[in-house]
């Protein structure tokens, strides 16, 4: 974020060419945007809308460069860019850098091994300021959509100011020197261009917000528009034409609709940054033409307010500090930040801030070391180089300890050690739920079948995706596992049963789609209801024996649509057993798999690292293990469909485990591992080869 030391060219705090005073309106902007984002990561119920203070950073960053940069152009007639960037170097790498060293430390002290890749990777990212991209990337990839939040996560908006800073002086300074471009002064063209800047990036902002909102939060190009109306305030300089009574009117109606959309705006519910960030950038924008009035009725004589003064000052580092001890602070307590917890924090942040502002902003940026645009420069490349590799290397070594952990397992089950995994369920078994010595929880959150998950097609897409896993050429028996990624995570089940029984698995599935027609307004996409239609085409085209549906504890969502009457459940029932019987009718047996508990909403590995090491992770059997629509419509149609439930390869009477055999259940908060589906294999098999023969 853009801070007070940072614009000193701008504002004069600590300029050699200017003496203005400070503008308290601008730290006292800081200070509303920093709070609301620390407030709605502690608290989110409190200011469920407190997101909205980076868009505010953004608008902060668009007035004040933009302002450094015309005031250059007027003086020089030109934009030493090499001295802008060395200034922004100086002033944003050495806090950044320090956070994100320590926050590599902390990591590999406090956390549990399941998290260093999450969190390795985005320290590296954060360092190359590339974090925004590599969001947008895991918001698009559904292995990693229930993955929990990074230690560098926030610097994806770090990372799209820098970007800002690379491009915003090379436009200002084209459109200043366009002498094709007739008409006006420097300042002027210089407006035009940004005002066509502003409009395109926000259009194409909301074409990408409706198309894919969840990418779309993080990228530059849709977020450049809210810098764009920043810097348009600078170059129109609306405020000198306000009155007093103006001013003190339209700063009193910007804090009202910013206090208002971080205590109102209900953050999960509304896509940004589409027409609701209009809001805030529009109340922002209000703001700082607003400015300061002298008059008492204005809210200026709260802006200089020492505290909020301060908040302002150290809002940078409050930016950079928080977000990792939101993060690591429940590995060190065990438990979720609650209300004293986040006071504490709170606190703990402040100090960080203060400790960083005086004892690395400060120094680093009169330092010997970065005052030259070469040694800033320099800085540049060593700082976040150092970051890059050591996090490289500390990835390398978790990935080896991975394959370490990858070949035992493999080892002992293709041995036939007993007692293993699901096999552990039999009540013979010593130490069943106990947890090894060697657990490695980072193999168990990437024990999966890449293969099999790349197969699943994307909720919204038409295309009918049929895979193939064993034996290809004539095989003794070919079934077809149909739905989510609940009958994704089932194939190493069924390849282990049949690879030495002559099987061909197929394996047809699509997010959030189980396969069945469904209710008019039902939750699944047009694609999916397309996609049930055709499937017993060509499942019988391929001569499918067994047509496996896996079945989901959001069964009923799914098929009758998230709010339904009894009269919709009645209907998404008649229609999945009118899905079913187009197979039976086509000659192929139908099998209905239970789904699996779950230990939502944790992640099976990162909990079981840090519970205790007996029967880590385990939940009452009535409060996780519910029969879904697919098992009540099974079990009412015997005539027409097998079932089989699969919860007894993973609850006793009383309990559902997380770790059974030395093997852990779960990769995530409801996926199975590879390695624990690989021992489901006798049971999961067995009832197949059972359907089969019905």
């Amino acid at each position: 974020m853009v801070q007070v030391a940072e614009v000193a060219e701008v504002d004069g705090r600590a300029s050699a060419d200017s003496r203005r005073p400070v503008r308290r309106d601008i730290q006292a902007l800081r200070a509303f945007a920093v709070m609301s984002v620390v407030v709605y990561h502690v608290w989110p119920s409190v200011m469920p809308g407190g997101f909205v203070g980076v868009d505010v950073f953004f608008v902060i960053s668009g007035f004040l460069i933009t302002s450094h940069l015309l005031s250059e152009v007027e003086r020089r007639g030109t934009v030493r860019t090499g001295r802008f960037w060395a200034r922004r170097i100086r002033r944003l790498l050495p806090a950044s850098c320090t956070v994100l060293a320590v926050s590599l430390v902390l990591v590999v002290l406090v956390a549990p091994r399941v998290s260093w890749a999450l969190n390795l990777r985005d320290v590296r990212t954060g360092a190359a300021y590339v974090e925004n991209w590599a969001l947008a990337s895991r918001a698009v990839d559904y292995l990693a959509a229930e993955e929990a939040p990074g230690v560098a996560q926030h610097y994806w908006s770090l990372a799209v100011e820098e970007q800002f800073y690379l491009v915003w002086p090379l436009l200002v300074f084209a459109a200043a020197r366009a002498s094709w471009w007739p008409g006006g002064s420097a300042r002027a063209r210089v407006g035009r261009a940004l005002a066509l800047v502003t409009a395109v990036s926000f259009l194409a902002g909301l074409v990408w917000t409706w198309a894919t909102p969840a990418p779309a939060f993080f990228n530059t190009f849709g977020r450049a528009w809210e810098f764009g109306v920043g810097g348009l305030v600078a170059v129109w300089r609306l405020g000198q034409v306000l009155g007093e009574h103006a001013r003190a009117a339209w700063a009193w109606v910007a804090v009202v609709v910013l206090g208002a959309t971080a205590f109102l705006l209900p953050g999960h519910e509304v896509s940004f940054p589409g027409w609701a960030a209009l809001v805030p950038v529009g109340a922002a924008a209000l703001f700082l033409v607003a400015g300061e009035s002298r008059l008492r009725t204005s809210p200026t004589r709260y802006y200089a307010f020492p505290a909020v003064q301060w908040l302002g000052d150290h809002s940078y580092g409050i930016y950079l500090w928080h977000w990792p001890f939101v993060v690591l602070a429940p590995f060190v307590t065990g438990h979720p930040v609650g209300l004293v917890d986040g006071v504490a924090l709170v606190a703990g942040t402040f100090v960080a801030a203060w400790v960083t502002k005086r004892w690395v902003e400060d120094p680093f940026r009169g330092g010997a070391l970065t005052r030259s645009t070469r040694g800033a420069f320099l800085f540049a490349l060593v700082g976040p180089g150092l970051l890059v590799a050591c996090s490289t290397l500390l990835l390398h070594r978790v990935d080896r300890g991975v394959a370490e952990s990858a070949a035992r397992v493999t080892k002992s089950i293709s041995s036939g050690e007993a007692c293993v995994g699901a096999e552990a369920m039999d009540p013979g078994c010593p130490d069943r739920f106990r947890r090894p010595d060697d657990f490695d929880s980072a193999f168990a959150d990437r024990d999966y079948d890449a293969a099999a998950y790349d197969c699943q097609v994307d909720a919204d897409s038409a295309e009918v995706k049929i895979c193939r896993f064993g034996r290809a050429d004539s095989p003794r028996l070919r079934v077809a596992l149909v739905g989510n990624s609940h009958a994704v995570h089932l194939v190493p089940a069924l390849t282990e049963y049949g690879r030495s029984r002559g099987w061909e698995v197929l394996l047809a599935a699509q997010t959030d789609c189980l396969g069945v027609d469904r209710a008019v307004e039902g939750g699944q996409s047009p694609g999916c209801a397309r996609r049930a239609r055709e499937l017993p085409r060509l499942l019988e085209r391929e001569g499918v024996d067994v047509v496996v549906f896996a079945s989901h504890d959001n069964a009923e969502g799914y098929v009758a649509g998230p709010s339904t009457s009894r009269a919709q459940v009645a209907e998404a029932e008649a229609r999945t057993v009118t899905s079913w019987r187009r197979y039976v009718d086509r000659g192929m047996r139908v099998l209905v798999l239970g789904d699996v508990p779950g230990v939502r909403p944790e992640s099976g590995p990162a909990c079981v690292a840090v519970g205790s090491a007996d029967d880590p992770c385990a939940r009452p059997r009535d409060e996780v293990a519910h029969d879904n629509l697919f098992d009540v419509v099974a079990r009412r149609h015997p005539e027409l469909v097998a079932h089989h439930a699969l919860t007894a390869l993973m609850c006793d009477d009383d309990r559902c485990h997380a770790m059974v055999g030395g093997v852990s259940v779960y990769r995530d908060a409801h996926h199975l591992t590879r390695t624990y589906a690989r021992t489901m294999a006798d049971d999961v098999g067995g009832a197949v080869a059972r359907a089969a023969r019905r």
